[in-house]
């Protein structure tokens, strides 16, 4: 910090809201990522079957193929999601 100012940023703990205020914030949190979290949640319990299949099923070579189908698919799924992920940088510097 340069002497002589005495600039204080904002920080996400001390910004003044109201009670309606922090609940319609969390709304719009909890109704922008549940559907995104169960989604996720939902992919990761096919992989699970799917491996299950893997080691316990008949046909090995089909269940393979299908599992690394399925999580090269999820790989490219949570890069999307992560990428389009809304999010502020609350540290970064603007020049």
């Amino acid at each position: 910090m340069e002497q002589g100012t005495n600039k204080q940023q904002s920080s996400f703990w001390t910004v003044k809201k109201t009670e309606y205020g922090w609940i319609k914030a969390q709304d719009a949190f909890a109704l922008k990522v549940a559907p995104a979290w169960f989604d996720f949640v939902g992919r990761l319990l096919i992989l699970g079957a799917l491996r299950y299949l893997m080691d316990h099923g008949n046909n090995r070579f089909v269940t393979i193929i299908i599992y690394v189908l399925s999580l090269g698919i999820f790989y490219f799924y949570l890069q999307s999601l992560l990428y389009n992920f809304p999010y502020q940088a609350r540290f970064s510097k603007t020049v």
